[in-house]
């Protein structure tokens, strides 16, 4: 297990201590000491992406779109819009993809992990290293940007005009972070 504390963007306070642990499903995940919660259930983080995000996505019904649009609340780790990315690509429909997300350590966490650069397709992989690296990327069809801040306030970040076909909304509990399940 691994620990990773550093200071804010701000420097006001120090980020609280990451510890890295592997799940049931050998996917590794991430235990908050700040929210005193683990980013995902121990039975497995890969499994808990697919079964609460990419499965009920159903990215089959969008094949006929002409451009999907993706929104990410808490983009963590990156597990949750990899999957997504996985389907889209394999379904060859292009997609924008915006990304909010306060910590940047889950990202580059993950993607330096090598067990988690195993899990996915070498060019979902590439755009998650961009991700961390660049907060965008762009492809042939598809685009995306990560907007580093508190997610209440990146959000006016987002254009008004744009309608999202998918929201992965994945912050913690309810109980330990109740700002980011407000309608706000």
């Amino acid at each position: 297990m691994n620990d990773y504390i550093t200071k804010s963007p701000t420097n006001k306070k120090p980020y609280s201590k990451l510890s890295v642990y592997q799940t049931d499903d050998g996917s590794i995940s991430i235990h908050s000491d700040d929210f005193h919660e683990g980013f995902h259930s121990s039975s497995g983080a890969l499994r808990e992406s697919h079964q609460k995000f990419r499965q009920p996505a159903q990215i089959e019904r969008l094949k006929d779109s002409s451009i999907i649009h993706v929104l990410d609340v808490c983009v963590g780790m990156g597990y949750n819009s990899a999957c997504i990315f996985e389907e889209l690509i394999s379904n060859s429909i292009p997609f924008k993809w915006w990304g909010l997300e306060k910590d940047h350590r889950p990202i580059k966490i993950s993607t330096s992990d090598p067990s988690f650069k195993r899990i996915w397709s070498r060019e979902v992989y590439q755009i998650l290293m961009s991700i961390q690296k660049h907060s965008f990327w762009t492809q042939e069809k598809s685009q995306g940007k990560i907007l580093w801040g508190d997610a209440r306030q990146m959000l006016q970040c987002i254009s008004m005009e744009v309608s999202f076909d998918l929201i992965l909304l994945d912050p913690f509990s309810p109980s330990k972070c109740p700002m980011l399940w407000t309608e706000e």
